[in-house]
């Protein structure tokens, strides 16, 4: 099966159409990472993401993104952790199991290292799952299955 694309069917690995590879081909030579040279690379996805969850503006939100697998998504909500564990401490409040909010897209390499309970996207049922426990919400913006042309 190696170097045969078409029978590849172990990863998300695919031929895509060529309107999709000139896309790909047109940017791959960009590094979205780059923040000096990409700033709106770190604005962009706050803001979309605080219109679509909280709706408010940009300058009210402090927020962090990832480019890349769900893995780099664990990173985060970990350091969104130690964050919300560290405050409850310093505030001299016992440690309680915390509340983590994931989209319904969230991919399993994310989802098997957490007992989740809910998983849902639309917004407004997202905030009826947030309490004083919640240390975030983990979304994926798009997902590999209900891909539309």
């Amino acid at each position: 099966m190696d170097g045969h694309p078409a029978m590849h069917l172990g990863t998300f690995l695919r031929t895509e159409d060529a309107e999709v590879m000139r896309l790909v081909n047109d940017n791959s030579g960009k590094n979205s990472m780059d923040f000096d040279v990409y700033p709106e690379t770190t604005e962009i996805p706050v803001s979309v993401t605080a219109g679509m969850i909280l709706e408010l503006a940009l300058h009210y939100v402090v927020g962090c993104f990832t480019v890349g697998s769900p893995e780099a998504i664990i990173l985060g909500v970990m350091t969104m952790k130690h964050r919300w564990k560290k405050n409850r401490h310093a505030s001299g409040i016992r440690d309680v199991k915390p509340n983590l909010i994931f989209g319904s897209n969230a991919m399993y390499a994310g989802t098997r290292q957490l007992d989740s309970q809910t998983m849902c996207s639309d917004p407004s049922e997202m905030l009826k799952h947030v309490d004083e426990n919640t240390i975030g919400v983990g979304l994926i913006l798009g997902d590999m299955v209900h891909v539309q042309k």
